[in-house]
């Protein structure tokens, strides 16, 4: 039995409105529920931000986007802001631990990836090394 320990699950985005909206559905889908989605974009030029803008207000509390910078980072620099951002506003996103799982904006989840894989993570945690 997985223990519900909250988790951030970190969504960078960037012109990936064809995707988008499966992708979020699969996660808010997820058989596991104890969890937050942080996004950032990263600069669209296409509707994802509205997209975004739209999934988190039908989802308040469970959605939370970056302020918009204006600026195109890259993957893997959008990706570690979203890293620190959560480092540091755990208390106010609701996270005990600093617990992430990263999305790709055209995934589409299994019903049951994050329970499997943090079910993992928890054993791994418990283990002796």
């Amino acid at each position: 039995m997985v223990e519900h320990r909250r988790l951030a699950i970190l969504l960078s985005t960037f012109n990936g409105e064809a995707f988008l909206s499966e992708q979020l559905d699969s996660i808010l889908q997820q058989s596991f529920t104890d969890f937050i989605i942080v996004a950032r974009d990263d600069g669209s030029a296409d509707r994802t931000p509205g997209i975004l803008t739209r999934y988190a207000a039908e989802h308040a509390g469970r959605l939370f986007i970056l302020p918009d910078e204006g600026s195109n980072l890259g993957a893997k620099a959008s990706f570690a802001a979203l890293m620190q951002y959560v480092l540091e506003h755990k208390s106010e996103l609701g996270l005990a631990r600093a617990y992430m799982m990263f999305a790709d904006q055209d995934d589409i989840w299994a019903a049951n990836k994050i329970e499997i894989e943090f079910k993992s993570l928890l054993l791994l945690e418990q283990g002796d090394g």
